[in-house]
């Protein structure tokens, strides 16, 4: 209910709502959707709502629309009109445009520069994230087993189709034992955790070699290959701001090992939002170190071709500019880089050697970038959803889907591997588990046969 608005003195309600299923509300917010709201005896209560969707769905923005409406109709004040931000086209600039009209309606001039001065005094002194080595008696048992009690087995992994004759495409029916209280119905779909191939993650640490061998060495390492040795060892991050020392904000729990984040948790894949945000820190790193060198210095390392093939590649990218469309330049980009392992291959030597040192023979110079501050950047690597294709009624004990194996090539000739399809290609049936679970879907087929039913099967 809305009482809190009266007791806690609330003036201004803003509201970002997304939509699900066919025009559905967030689940953490079915209840207030369906809760009647008494209009509030109050005055010059306002509020704003910001609705996110895709007009790829016929819904689009319902929830947001509907809840626009209740809380009009609960007796708040709008003081701007709905805003709809569409995913598929420019949802960035929708959402910026209402950030700025509700910053400048709601924010006071003097709080907004008292907070604008704040932001400039913590850039003067910015916080560090380094990386604390642990024992590794204090890794979390759940890391030490490659599965978790709530996985599925695989008990199926077939080819659709007859590769052996020059087919080029993988389909594949991969089924999985249900464990024991699961239950599903046809329309549902599997939640699959993906992870990112041993060889993917392999190269994505040996960018890092240069700090990890560093780490290595200093522990004593006597093994041969130190950098994976490394990446097996437990830490956590710490953030240090002054004389405050605090975990660091992560979505990963700690501690963890490099591994289990490589192979795991991190998003590898580059994409049309992730680029654009990773280059503009990689820029922001290069101005930072430029800025700690001399006049020379800082002439020498721009003019460098290294630094000048990163800006030339980055700056079409990441340069902003009211009502600009940039789909051209990050298609280029993703074309050449559709990971970051090609790209943090390509500019290694630039961002995660001892870059300045070597170059400017600025001894103590470390890389420009720190491991400890691309892990707290990176994305998490996200489930996919599958629409299940088995039969509750036929195989109740069974589950399987149907996956299109996508291995193909870029435009620019870079090779390009779904990661999810890839890594359920990889299962071998009675012996790998997969983290799995099984989600309610809205779609039910009708309950009586007299309905028609059109069925499309694309082939």
């Amino acid at each position: 209910d809305l009482d809190v608005i009266k007791k806690r003195g609330i003036t201004d309600v803003l509201c970002v709502c997304s939509t699900f299923g066919k025009g559905e509300a967030p689940s953490n917010a079915k209840k207030f959707f369906a809760a009647e709201l008494p209009a509030l005896q109050v005055n010059d209560v306002n509020f704003a709502v910001l609705a996110l969707g895709s007009t790829l769905y016929p819904d689009f923005c319902q929830a947001g629309i509907k809840l626009d409406r209740k809380l009009s109709s609960a007796g708040l004040v709008r003081i701007c009109t709905l805003a709809k931000a569409d995913d598929a086209s420019d949802a960035d600039t929708i959402i910026a445009n209402w950030i700025s009209v509700i910053k400048n309606m709601l924010l006071p001039p003097g709080l907004e520069a008292e907070l604008t001065m704040n932001r400039e005094m913590s850039l003067d002194e910015e916080a560090v994230n380094v990386i604390k080595w642990q024992d590794k008696a204090e890794l979390p048992m759940t890391l030490n087993s490659e599965h978790s009690k709530g996985s599925m087995l695989c008990i199926g992994n077939v080819d659709l189709l007859d590769s052996n004759h020059g087919n080029p495409k993988r389909i594949r029916k991969i089924t999985f034992d249900v464990p024991g209280g699961s239950v599903y119905e046809t329309g549902d779909h599997l939640s699959v955790q993906p992870v990112n191939s041993k060889e993917q993650a392999e190269r994505f640490l040996r960018c890092f070699r240069t700090e990890l061998e560093g780490y290595a060495q200093t522990l004593n390492c006597d093994d041969a290959n130190a950098v994976m040795w490394q990446a097996r060892q437990p830490f956590e991050i710490e953030c240090i701001d002054g004389e405050d020392h605090m975990p660091a904000d992560t979505f990963f729990k700690m501690p963890t090992t490099l591994w289990h984040l490589a192979e795991r948790q991190l998003d590898l894949n580059l994409g049309p939002k992730s680029a654009p945000s990773l280059l503009e820190i990689l820029k922001e790193s290069i101005d930072k170190t430029i800025n700690q060198l001399d006049k020379s210095e800082s002439a020498s390392l721009l003019v460098h071709p290294m630094v000048q093939e990163f800006l030339a590649v980055a700056e079409p990218v990441v340069r902003k500019k009211v009502g600009a469309d940039h789909t051209e330049e990050i298609e280029n980009f993703l074309a050449l880089f559709p990971t970051v392992v090609e790209f943090f291959e390509h500019f290694r030597k630039l961002f995660f050697d001892n870059f300045v040192e070597n170059e400017l023979d600025k001894t103590g110079f470390g890389p420009i970038v720190q491991l400890a501050d691309l892990l707290l950047v990176l994305p998490r690597l996200q489930p996919r959803f599958y629409s299940i294709s088995s039969s509750s009624r036929a195989k109740p004990k069974e589950v399987s889907i149907t996956v299109g194996v996508l291995k193909t090539t870029s435009s620019k000739g870079v090779s390009i591997e779904g990661v999810c399809s890839n890594y359920l290609a990889r299962l071998t049936p009675d012996k790998d588990r997969a983290e799995i679970a099984i989600r309610q879907s809205t779609f039910r087929l009708p309950t009586k046969l007299s309905p028609p039913l059109i069925m499309v099967g694309a082939g």
